[in-house]
């Protein structure tokens, strides 16, 4: 079974196997990642085709390599090139499909182009729902059963951007209106992918947007862990998601 059977096996509800994530991190590369000997391979291909190689996994499933488009263009046999959106902004891309002098098997490439851009859902409106309100529509046993997401992880993508500390802090503090234990000992931390360097917001609409989303993980499970993984590549963000275990065992030591 390759590992897209596994993620819909444990996916689908139908699946006899639903939900049961007994594979860990080590498991999943064992079953399922390339050979050691493949990923050095392609490290080696990047490095003498005048690319850097700036993360490379445990898990052997993704590699982030940059460098200049020259050295690109010369590595996968393309021009890249500056086009136009259908609103007349600019995007680079390249003149046809990549390809690569090498050995092991490349599934894909991401950020040979930025034709899409992400748009944010949030919208600004009268009025708002304290955590406690949120609690109640959403998960109205919470308070009797002590549902807090205590010991459990909550990873949330900020795409190009970051969030504020002090936001945070300020909705916890004056907007929350959650216990004062939860308010005092809430979690929230940052996992910036190497090379991203963002330490503010942008301040735009998308920034409002990841902000809300760490507020709203809090004001629903209060004693959870909430990370945001903050980087510019979306392949790389949901791989170091995948198999970023400090979180989960930062999490599960406040049981």
């Amino acid at each position: 079974m390759g590992l897209s059977n596994y993620i819909a096996q444990v996916s689908s509800p139908s699946s006899s196997a639903y939900r049961q994530y007994t594979k860990s991190a080590d498991q999943i590369t064992s079953d399922y990642g390339p050979l050691a000997s493949s990923y050095s391979q392609l490290v080696n291909w990047a490095q003498a085709n005048g690319l850097t190689v700036v993360t490379q996994y445990a898990n052997r499933l993704l590699l982030d390599v940059t460098g200049p488009a020259s050295a690109v263009e010369q590595a996968l046999y393309v021009n890249l090139n500056y086009y136009l959106r259908s609103d007349g902004s600019q995007f680079y891309a390249p003149d046809r499909n990549p390809s690569l002098n090498v050995t092991p098997t490349v599934s894909g490439i991401t950020r040979l182009n930025d034709i899409a851009k992400a748009k944010p859902l949030f919208k600004l409106g009268d009025g708002g729902l304290t955590a406690a309100d949120m609690r109640q529509a959403y998960i109205p046993c919470a308070s009797s059963a002590q549902l807090d997401g205590t010991g459990q992880c909550v990873g949330i993508v900020a795409l190009d951007d970051t969030v504020s500390d002090q936001g945070v802090q300020e909705y916890m503090q004056n907007v929350s209106g959650l216990a004062a234990n939860y308010v005092s000992n809430y979690r929230y931390v940052h996992s910036k992918l190497p090379g991203f360097t963002q330490t503010v917001p942008n301040g735009g609409s998308l920034s409002l947007e990841y902000a809300s989303d760490v507020e709203m993980a809090l004001a629903m499970a209060p004693g959870a862990t909430v990370v945001t993984y903050e980087g510019s590549d979306i392949a790389a963000i949901f791989n170091t998601m995948f198999s970023d275990t400090t979180s989960l065992r930062n999490a599960q030591s406040a049981q």
